[in-house]
């Protein structure tokens, strides 16, 4: 394949369609897949033009179509107070290809906990608003509302015997909200119409209370199980320090 960087136009023989191939290559429409582009800092606006899997395609607010990781990627908030043409926003720092997704990236060296941690927290959490129990994508170090209504994180409950468990929606499990804050586990609402309180043993209480699990969505279940691996390598790698320290003092 000729390269990205055709160097000087040769003289035109074969007509039209050479022409036009010089062209496009000078423009780096063509032979120049998974060539790196720049690096997009974390909260840019994009659109989703696809996903293929590892990389997305998508278009940045200034017209430009790049291939950015998926997993960095989040919706856009759906809460009150949020609106743009934009699809979602990139919750790390990420570099970024044009022509096509890279056949290989190498691993970049491991950021710091602190660094780690505050994309963590900021990662998108299913809600649901109070009254009419509307799903609503957010951040998960926010307090949305949606038409005004108060949201609440989107509870799933784990119990294989649930009287819920087929009135989810496809692809999503029975969902419900834990709204009083005096009682500091959340009740499966479902799992009340079986239950009998007055005859429950202590170890049936537990098992009751350990059913219920924060709902992850797909895209943040993703990037946090990418940023478990991010956190292993930087523990490993301090370690590594750490000896090389510890073996460094330890020479006469």
């Amino acid at each position: 394949m000729i390269g990205c960087h055709p160097g000087p136009r040769p003289p035109v023989r074969g007509g039209v369609l050479r022409s036009l191939l010089w062209t496009l290559l000078g423009l780096g429409l063509v032979g120049c897949e998974g060539k790196p582009a720049g690096t997009l800092e974390p909260g840019t606006h994009v659109t989703m033009v696809k996903d293929d899997g590892n990389f997305a395609q998508v278009q940045t607010q200034d017209g430009r179509t790049v291939y950015v990781p998926s997993g960095v990627l989040k919706q856009r908030s759906q809460a009150d107070g949020t609106a743009g043409t934009y699809t979602h926003e990139l919750s790390a720092a990420a570099e970024v290809y044009r022509g096509g997704a890279p056949a290989y990236v190498s691993t970049p060296p491991p950021r710091g906990e602190m660094d780690i941690l505050q994309e963590q927290i900021g990662l998108n959490r299913l809600f649901l608003s109070e009254k009419s129990l509307q799903e609503v994508v957010a951040p998960a170090n926010t307090f949305p509302t949606f038409h005004g209504e108060k949201c609440w994180p989107a509870y799933m409950c784990t119990n294989p015997d649930c009287p819920g468990k087929d009135r989810g929606r496809e692809g999503v499990p029975y969902l419900f909200i834990h709204t009083d804050q005096s009682i500091p586990n959340a009740i499966c609402p479902a799992c009340l119409e079986i239950r009998n309180l007055e005859a429950e043993t202590d170890e049936d209480k537990l098992r009751y209370r350990n059913y219920p699990r924060l709902f992850e969505l797909p895209e943040t279940q993703r990037r946090l199980d990418e940023l478990a691996r991010e956190r292993k390598s930087l523990y490993g790698f301090l370690q590594e320090q750490a000896r090389e320290r510890e073996e460094a003092g330890s020479q006469p």
